[in-house]
């Protein structure tokens, strides 16, 4: 095991002072990953909210993407000015100029905590905020050209998005709000050619049609892996640990995540990884990236028959690694495999691929 690497880093580490909106409004605690781990075109923080508190000034961007995801407690959506309540293992996807404002208020006794998922905020983002009492948010957008001065017009509802107004509760949820346990997927699919089963996922990019950031709440079974080990070319990916253990492997070794790590991969690096489930029970992860890009490439550094495969999308001149002495595997699945297998990486890889998971998952 060598020392955990600079891109892996736990939100208790990260988190900062209480941060304050233009009016001087105070809000959560928020420690950003995206800057601690070198990722620059995503953008992604944990936020705990006290008491009392939101995430945000009301309001809608123009031009991004955002999802928010509830690791504990049971905030208000505020949305147009009416309240939904939100409870644990809820996730929020926000598409781009919808002009739906929008703001996580904290209304209860104890403090909630949040995963937010956004692209990185670029030079011509734009942001409008509807309610009166942020004038001066928009007073600060508009000479900083980046107001958005002509969104769709929406129907507001009686709330004022103060903390303790509970006015405007609606009892039955957007569409663009689901809980992980309601989406999961089956347990089913993997790389062609291979009966190796992976994570069982809860597809939330896929169900808002996101077009530029990739998001799903993933089910990592003990004794499986969240894919083959790989690296990319031209997307930053992550994972965040909600709860359970795995063994984030990178170039060949093993570092330890546990709930609240989150581990950042840039684009065009020499570091091949895959989280592994050595536990007893099953890990939940948030894993997400960029959305495809039409000309990323890969590389598998123990599967050369998927570099095959791929053609146009294998990363022909890719960085060489040195790679440490690990071959990959969850532990349950080696021990499946015989003397012979195990002779070396790429053959052990080749001879899992053959194998079912030992059982189904069931919700």
């Amino acid at each position: 095991m060598k020392i955990r690497p600079s891109f892996l880093k736990n939100w208790r580490e990260l988190e900062g002072p209480q941060t304050a909106s233009s009016g001087g409004e105070v809000m959560g605690y928020m420690a950003s990953f995206d800057a601690a781990t070198g990722l620059s075109r995503l953008k992604l923080l944990h936020l705990r909210l006290p008491p009392g508190t939101r995430s945000n000034v009301p309001g809608a961007y123009r031009d991004e993407e955002e999802f928010f995801f509830v690791l504990e407690g049971a905030p208000d959506l505020w949305v147009d000015g009416n309240l939904h309540a939100l409870r644990e293992g809820d996730g929020i996807a926000f598409n781009d100029r919808t002009g739906i404002a929008h703001t996580l208020i904290n209304n209860t006794d104890r403090d909630v905590r949040l995963f937010v998922m956004g692209e990185a905020t670029r030079m011509r983002s734009q942001f409008f905020a509807p309610l009166g009492r942020d004038a001066k948010t928009n007073e600060m957008l508009k000479g900083m050209g980046k107001l958005w001065a002509d969104p769709p017009k929406r129907k507001m509802g009686p709330n004022s998005a103060a903390a303790r107004d509970l006015s405007g509760r609606k009892r039955g949820r957007p569409d663009y709000v689901a809980n992980w346990r309601d989406i999961i997927g089956a347990d089913e699919g993997g790389y062609p050619g291979s009966r190796e089963g992976h994570g069982v996922d809860a597809l939330y990019g896929r169900r808002a049609r996101f077009s530029r950031i990739g998001i799903h709440f993933e089910v990592l079974p003990a004794g499986r892996r969240t894919s083959w080990p790989h690296a990319e070319r031209d997307e930053e990916e992550f994972v965040y640990v909600v709860s359970g253990t795995v063994e984030c492997w990178i170039n060949g070794y093993l570092h330890t995540m546990g709930e609240g790590d989150f581990v950042g991969f840039e684009a065009r690096t020499d570091i091949t990884h895959v989280c592994i489930n050595n536990s007893d029970g099953d890990a939940l992860l948030l894993v997400g990236a960029e959305a495809p890009r039409a000309r990323n490439q890969f590389w598998y550094p123990y599967h050369p028959h998927r570099d095959k495969e791929t053609g146009a999308e294998f990363w022909h001149d890719h960085p060489k690694p040195k790679l440490g002495p690990h071959d990959g595997l969850p532990d349950a699945l080696r021990a499946r495999l015989s003397k012979a297998a195990r002779k070396n990486p790429i053959s052990a890889n080749r001879a899992a691929m053959k194998l079912e998971p030992a059982a189904k998952w069931k919700p």
